[in-house]
């Protein structure tokens, strides 16, 4: 009994996203995939987005 995982994909934007989307359709049968869109553009979050210390914990990540 060799059947193959039946999944459902939730992705965002990001490179390593794809790349983990990839390795999971070469492992299971994938139905769907679903990209995540970008929110509304907010001064307030770029702002906060930009702030030293969530800055570096975002980039670390690359």
């Amino acid at each position: 009994m060799s059947e193959r995982l039946r999944v459902m994909l939730l992705c965002g934007r990001s490179p390593r996203h794809t790349y983990v989307a990839n390795a999971l359709c070469e492992a299971a049968e994938v139905v769907a995939i679903v990209n995540e869109t970008g929110s509304a553009f907010s001064w307030k979050k770029l702002f906060k987005t930009l702030r030293p210390d969530n800055f570096f914990r975002k980039v670390w990540r690359w």
